[in-house]
């Protein structure tokens, strides 16, 4: 299972879920009831961006996306979520 994320124009980043890799990883899979991604992204101007998901392998659900411009702290939940702007 795939996915890829992207930022404005930059290729994509594709990101393998590793569930069943080994024991510890379906475990810890099945255990949270979720898998974790991490990416790197360099944004090079200051300014509005637009993040892309991208379906690679069909079926995957993105449930939550954590955005770390500095000083997210790590916890088993994340931080809250943020306050929509309307």
């Amino acid at each position: 299972m795939q996915l890829a994320v992207s930022f404005d124009d930059q290729p994509q980043q594709i990101m393998k879920l590793d569930t069943w890799g080994t024991l510890r990883s379906w475990e810890k899979a099945v255990g949270d009831g979720v898998t974790k991604v991490v990416t790197t992204h360099t944004l090079d101007t200051p300014g509005a961006h637009t993040l892309k998901l991208w379906m690679v392998t069909p079926g995957v659900v993105f449930q939550r996306i954590i955005i770390d411009a500095g000083g997210v702290r790590p916890s088993y939940l994340g931080p809250p979520e943020s306050p929509r702007a309307d």
